[in-house]
């Protein structure tokens, strides 16, 4: 047998395999068109399925929600992540239909190939998928938690208002926020010196209690650096052990009044944690007056004791600013700050405050820093404040040529600056009226050296100039306030015109422009301010002759009861029914807003300490009283019911108690 015959034979038996290989691979083409196609219809199952499923939640969960900003972010990226997989499930749902379209067999041959590989596409999809749920489930984990506060401060709420409804417990976040708008903001490298005191750095390391007092005159940055303190605490301690309170010196004399602080102080603390409201209910339950009345300061401290007891307050740090100023609660805080709890306290007192001075001076665990012994300190904060201060100045002017008169502006305000924050604040004031830097330095070197005499030079040229009787209006009307009044407000108490013309509000806009000195317009709320307690101090005590305070408590009060007498009617928020619950706002057209000052402290208005209405001329006072019988017996009951939705009933027995003062100075005998 040659090679050849054994070839062949050799074929013939190949044959079988040969046959049975081709059978396999012509399975599994055709296999692989079928589990394409399979692949393609559960696709699109999943695609359909899905598409109106997430129209759905989109629309649920994307929707604009203009008072939640805080996860605005969160959902513009859920958004794109949901926008994304649209895009997916669309291409997918489109390519799916034009495959339909072509030729069977070419159809065929694709599917054979996986060219399209269906698979690899819904398991991209799915992928997708798996991102957004995990998103959904981080973002509906936020939004459960924001629930859960919501939860806790709605019982903070319930109970909080047995503090009281005066409106100077205010909320401890935006107080901070207010004061540091107040000072013109913080720039944080004016207070850097402070964090590197070893007394400071070694009072915060210490595991112990202890109290660490800062000193200084008007002026000199207690305030701004308190600011920064709390926001450094912030950072630096766990969360909620930083409350904070800043006094301010009040005006009405009420017991109430006097325990502001102390449950501003319980406010700040329960706000962090709501579990301690409890301790403010447990003092309601053993005394039917609560934080009213006679017994309200005593209330308070003994609740705000047992606070600072709890266990949560351990290594607690409480800021208090401007002790000086907190009225009648300052010998309780005192006892507070001295005795002996977990906390540490942080606090700030004007110089040479005896009652203060007395008192920590002997505790054993007080650290005192007074700003005028940190002088160098304090003046390098000063100059970097300068720095500020003159770069502004540097910006209206529109200045580059004239660096060297800018240098020398700087160089000025930091000598006679003497180390205090408000003489820059001030005298920057003054020149932010120049139009160039050409006559600044003149300027500067006729400014006095000291606050108080800054201040009477300020007031000799309001006393010049055209419109020093509506100064005077304006300075006596934020002295006998009872809180800070808006322009519109101030127009309408002194002026009471039938419509209020705009511009009225802009010629009085321009008067509180002319005491900028004195004076200033909150650009948060848009109140009348003074620029620092010491320029309310200087009027009081240097231009108390010159300031008509009696008259304009006098038309204050007349113009109050004839603007209540036309807005206050019954059911002013259209509750429809007496046992209605007050709701958390107002309506957007709220008619007790341009009342809200006449139904709180009208009554106030009564009676001051240093001319009160009563003693006056008899036929003047019995006219008045007349007056306000009238409006008594229309609108008690519509009174009433106005304190309640501004939340003032506190005001509104103080009010009470001082018409009660007043028919009795009318008439003794009875």
């Amino acid at each position: 047998m040659n090679l050849r015959q054994v070839q062949i034979q050799a074929v013939p038996a190949a044959g079988p395999p040969i046959a049975a290989l081709g059978l396999v691979a012509v399975k599994k083409l055709v296999s692989r068109s079928v589990s394409e196609r399979t692949a393609n219809r559960e696709g699109l199952q999943h695609a359909y399925r899905h598409l109106s499923w997430y129209w759905e939640l989109s629309g649920h969960l994307l929707q604009s929600n203009k008072y939640d900003s805080s996860t605005r972010e969160l959902r513009n990226l859920l958004r794109i992540e949901i926008t994304r997989l649209y895009k997916e499930l669309l291409k997918y749902l489109m390519e799916s239909v034009l495959i339909r379209r072509k030729n069977c067999l070419l159809r065929a041959v694709r599917d054979t190939i996986k060219f399209d590989d269906w698979e690899s596409k819904i398991a991209a999809i799915k992928g997708i998928e798996t991102q957004i749920k995990d998103s959904i489930t981080k973002y509906s984990d936020i939004e459960k938690g924001k629930l859960r506060k919501l939860a806790l401060q709605e019982k903070y709420h319930e109970h909080i208002n047995a503090l009281g409804d005066a409106d100077d417990v205010g909320d401890p976040e935006f107080d901070l926020e207010h004061v540091m708008e107040e000072k013109g903001g913080l720039l944080s490298s004016c207070c850097s010196w402070f964090f590197k005191l070893p007394n400071f750095q070694k009072f915060i390391s210490d595991t112990k209690p202890g109290v660490f007092w800062i000193t200084g005159a008007a002026g000199k940055g207690k305030t701004r650096l308190m600011c920064d303190i709390i926001q450094n605490l912030q950072v630096r301690v766990p969360e909620g052990k930083v409350c904070y309170y800043f006094c301010q010196a009040r005006k009405l004399g009420s017991v109430e009044y006097d325990s502001a602080a102390l449950r501003g102080l319980i406010k700040s603390i329960v706000f962090q944690h709501v579990d301690l409201v409890s301790h403010v209910r447990e003092r309601l339950d053993n005394n039917r007056d609560g934080f009213r009345g006679r017994n309200a300061a005593f209330a308070a401290r003994q609740a705000l004791t047992s606070i600072l007891e709890s266990r949560q307050m351990k290594g607690a740090v409480i800021c208090i600013d401007a002790l000086d100023e907190c009225g009648g609660d300052l010998g309780h805080l005192l006892e507070l700050i001295t005795r002996k709890c977990d906390v540490k306290w942080v606090v700030s007192s004007r110089s040479k405050t005896a009652a203060v001075d007395r008192k920590l001076t002997a505790h054993s665990t007080c650290f005192k820093m007074s700003l005028e012994d940190a002088g160098n300190c304090v003046s390098n904060a000063v100059s970097l404040y300068v720095e500020e201060q003159t770069r502004v100045l540097e910006e209206k002017w529109s200045t580059t040529s004239e660096t060297r008169t800018i240098k020398k502006i700087n160089n000025t305000l930091i000598e006679r600056a003497e180390g205090t924050f408000l003489w820059v604040s001030l005298a920057c004031k003054e020149l932010q009226k120049l139009s160039s830097a050409r006559n600044a330095l003149k300027t500067l070197d006729s400014l006095p050296k000291t606050i108080n005499s800054l201040y009477k030079r300020m007031m000799n040229i309001i006393r010049d100039g055209p419109d020093f009787e509506d100064c005077k209006e304006v300075l006596g009307a934020c002295l006998v306030a009872q809180r800070d009044i808006t322009v519109r407000e101030f127009c309408l108490l002194l002026k009471c015109p039938e419509e209020l013309e705009e511009e009225e509000i802009l010629y009085w806009e321009k008067i509180v422009e002319e005491c900028g000195y004195f004076l200033r317009i909150s650009p948060v709320n848009h109140a009348i301010k003074f620029v620092h307690k010491s320029a309310k101090d200087y009027l009081m005590e240097t231009e108390a002759s010159e300031i008509p305070r009696v008259g304009i408590n006098h038309d204050i009060l007349r113009n109050s009861i004839k603007m209540m007498s036309g807005k206050l009617r019954r059911d002013m928020w259209q509750l429809r029914h007496p046992g209605a619950a007050k709701p958390a706002k107002g309506p957007d057209n709220d008619p007790l807003e341009l009342i809200s000052y006449p139904c709180t402290f009208w009554a106030s208005h009564l009676n001051i300490p240093s001319s009160p209405i009563a003693e006056q001329d008899t036929v003047a006072a019995v006219l008045l009283g007349e007056d306000i019988l009238n409006f008594l017996k229309v609108h008690l009951l519509h009174w009433m019911e106005a304190l309640t939705l501004l939340g003032a009933m506190l005001e509104g027995g103080v009010a009470l108690l001082k018409l009660r003062d007043f028919a009795v100075g009318l008439n003794p005998e009875s």
